[in-house]
């Protein structure tokens, strides 16, 4: 789920919890690293509406 712009996100449970082994698992951390993924692909387009939106 995020914000209209795009650029807050939320999650339950939380991904961070279970991004190491050590903490018990480390089923979160795919989520984790496609937030990462997904922020650094945004910052390589161009600013502007996404597909299909309009200001």
């Amino acid at each position: 789920m995020t914000n209209a712009a795009g650029n807050v996100a939320g999650l339950m449970p939380h991904p961070e919890r279970a991004a190491e082994a050590i903490l018990g698992s480390d089923d979160g951390r795919w989520i984790l690293r496609s937030f990462v993924e997904s922020a650094a692909e945004r910052r390589r387009r161009p600013v502007g509406p996404r597909d299909g939106e309009s200001r």
